[in-house]
This record gives C-alpha cells, structure tokens and sequence, in this order.
C-alpha cells in the first residue's frame, strides 16, 4: 500500500525558534511531537530567501538554474512532487497562503485541487505599510479549514499527497489573527507577534492535523514533512531597504542570504524512519523531494535533481559532504540586496555579492553568527578551493534557463504592487 504524505511550510519561521530545536520557549507542542516521532535535521540550507525561489526549489528537488524561478515574474519548468505523484496514482491537493505560490506561476501545476488567494474568497488584510491609506494586502489566505476538510474527506480512498503552505507566521500575518480573535494585543508583540503567531498555526494546522490522524488510525503509517521556505532577520543584522524604516530599524526581513535567511527548519516522520532521531551536519532543501521519492519507492532518475536523498544520511548519523547552493539574483530596487550568491558546507559559508564585487567567508562551526568574514586569508591560503567554488557560482548563471511566459503589463503591474505590499519594492 502507497503511503499518505503531508507537507507543510511555514512562512519565514527560523527554526531556532522552533522548541525541539532548543528554544527556550515552548512554542511549537504539535512540530515537536513529529520530531518525537521522526527524524531532525540540525542544519537545512535554502536555495534563497525569497518565497517563490524556495518552495520552488523544495517542490522540484531543483535549483534555480533549472526550475528557472528566479523573480516574481517566473514559472516553474520542471516537474514538481505533485506532478510526479500525481502520474504514479497519488490524489493531490495543494494549500497556498502567499499569492507568489500561485497557479500562474506554475505551483498549482500536478494538483488535482489548488486553494490559493483570490479576491472572491475575500483572504484580505490591511499592509502593514506606513502610510495613511492603509491599504489592502492580497495574499493571506487562511485555508486551514479547508486543508483540514480535504483531508478528512480524502484519505482511506486512495493514496494522497497534500502540500499546504501557510503565510501567517509571516510578518503582516498579525493583522488578520488580531482580527479575528486569534491572537490578543496583550500578547507577546515582539517583532509582531513573531513566536505568538508561530504557537497558534503550530495548533490550528499540525496540532489539528495530528488529532485527525489518530482518531482515523493513520498517524503511525504517514509521512510528514515539516518544513519552512527560508528565515528572517531578527534584529540580529541592521535592517537596509526597502524594509528599513525610522521607526522600526530591527523589522524582520530576509533578503540577503546569511545563514539567519538560508537555514529552515526540516523535519521528517515516516515508519520507516527512526524515531527521535536528531542528524547533525548540513541538508538543504532540494533534498526533500528526492527523499519523499526514495521512501515509497519512486525513482528520481532522469530528473535531474540536484538534491538527493538523505536516506542514507539518516542510517549512517551525519550529514557531511553536501554543498548547498543559494541565491538571490533578482535586481530588486535596492542595491544592498541585489545580484547575490552563497554555496554553504558544514564547514564553511562562501557568499559573493556581484553587485559591488565583494565576497565574505565564515566558518560555520566556530562562527555560527557569522561576525568575522575571513575571505582575505582565504585568497591566500585555499586560492584553488576559492576557484573552484566560484566555477560552480558561474555555472548556476550561465546555466539558467528562461521561464518563456509573456506577462501583460496589467499582470505585471498586479505582481508588482503585491510585491510593493509586501515591502520587496517601492
């Protein structure tokens, strides 16, 4: 019997504030209890900071170069977790809070059903934007209830694959749960609500995911995947534009591709997997897509993945010798955070920015928040390493393909507002 599968992601949630992995607060009982039950992964690399970019390259195994999601303005040209299970008799389904997941631009493709924000659903909020206006934001769409629905209707039919992505954890997410009585404003406000609004999705999606799975017999046979698309700034790094302001100069954002943007939490659970696992060392987030396939039995040759399953990681205990690739090649309206690349080992942390030519190098096991950038000594000492490493940068360049869609000004101009929304543009 073709096992059920669950993904869930969670918009730019970091996982040192997860508390199974060491938080100090209790913030995440439900994601707790799947890591109780599975296997987690300390270290898991992002191939960007940007929405689309990541969940792309999570839903094909793939990085950018070959996905071709590289801007808001992309579609995804490879076959997706859906589409593959789709066509190996799997009933699909797919939950989308972030209107840059939407079906124009490919996400949707493979699902059978695909819940994403639409104005007659009427999943509005107002932006956070300073200004006066305080216009509506297009994107938050709260599809819990339906995701629950589904799935209650769905399984002991024939074998499912739900994906389910949720906005709210994000900032702006607030808005909509101080509406409606989720959150309170006496709760914890820091960095709006960020471990607030992390506790109650944590309920409302796995918690209740969880109490559905046992009370139909089903919580020991399924695979679940938890994970985030890519991480934020927390203060920990001043904030720049577009996201900085006077009034808020420690704002989450996550446009650059340290390591507080790139590391996301990963979690699987599957009865062939051990429980209560922890994997130290270095995953990224290509790898989950072919380690999905490898655990019911469907093999990833011929497309051309560059992740691979981490099956094998899990037996021997460690994760060592992957290299992770990320970027951020969007030429957004500010400089600071345009045209940038990262490859990221265990060991080492390597970014370049090719807008103003520099590069930084960190070393990930003694410098974890990466304060000294050794890349002088670097050049000097592991000049070839160097080389090689900036071959590989090239070649992701060099290599990418063009999504080939023809965007109308008024799609482009809806894209771009929603982006001006969210803070990437002005």
């Amino acid at each position: 019997m073709k096992k059920n599968i669950i993904l869930i992601s969670f918009d730019e949630v970091r996982p040192d504030h997860l508390s199974c992995y060491g938080y100090g607060k209790r913030t995440t009982p439900n994601i707790d209890l799947i890591a109780e039950n599975g296997v987690l992964f300390d270290t898991c690399i992002a191939a960007g900071c940007f929405t689309p970019i990541c969940m792309s390259s999570v839903l094909t195994g793939c990085y950018p170069n070959k996905h071709t999601v590289r801007d808001p303005y992309c579609v995804i040209r490879r076959p997706t977790i859906a589409k593959i299970l789709n066509e190996n008799g799997y009933r699909t389904a797919g939950f989308s809070g972030n209107g840059v997941l939407g079906s124009a631009h490919g996400f949707g493709t493979g699902f059978d059903s695909y819940d994403e924000p639409n104005e007659q659903e009427g999943h509005h909020f107002d932006t956070w934007q300073p200004d006066a206006s305080r216009e509506v934001f297009y994107g938050g769409n709260w599809w819990v209830d339906r995701f629950h629905q589904w799935t209650e209707k769905n399984h002991g039919t024939q074998p499912f694959f739900i994906w389910g992505h949720l906005y709210h954890t994000h900032r702006g997410g607030e808005v909509p749960l101080l509406e409606w009585g989720k959150l309170a404003k006496q709760d914890d406000p820091w960095m709006y609500y960020y471990d607030e609004k992390l506790k109650i999705c944590d309920t409302e999606v796995v918690g209740k995911l969880i109490a559905n799975l046992k009370q139909w017999g089903m919580w020991e046979e399924t695979t679940i995947v938890f994970c985030s698309d890519h991480g934020t700034n927390l203060g920990d790094r001043p904030a720049v534009p577009p996201f900085y302001r006077q009034h808020e100069p420690a704002c989450p954002c996550h446009l650059n591709l340290y390591d507080i943007n790139l590391k996301v939490a990963c979690i699987f659970k599957d009865p062939d997997l051990p429980k209560g696992k922890r994997i130290p060392g270095m995953v990224r987030s290509v790898d989950i897509v072919p380690t999905l396939m490898d655990l019911v039995g469907i093999s990833s040759d011929g497309y051309d993945m560059d992740g691979s399953s981490v099956l094998p990681t899990i037996s021997s205990g460690s994760a060592d010798g992957r290299l992770a690739y990320s970027e951020n090649l969007q030429e957004w309206e500010t400089e600071e955070n345009a045209l940038r690349q990262s490859l990221r080992s265990s060991e080492f942390h390597f970014l370049r920015n090719l807008h103003d030519g520099t590069e930084e190098w960190y070393e990930a096991a003694t410098d974890s928040r990466e304060q000294k950038n050794l890349i002088s000594l670097v050049q000097v000492y592991r000049k070839k390493e160097l080389f090689e490493l900036r071959k590989i940068m090239n070649e992701k360049i060099l290599k990418g393909a063009s999504s080939n869609k023809e965007w109308s000004t008024e799609e482009k101009a809806k894209i771009h507002e929603r982006l001006r929304r969210l803070g990437y543009a002005s």
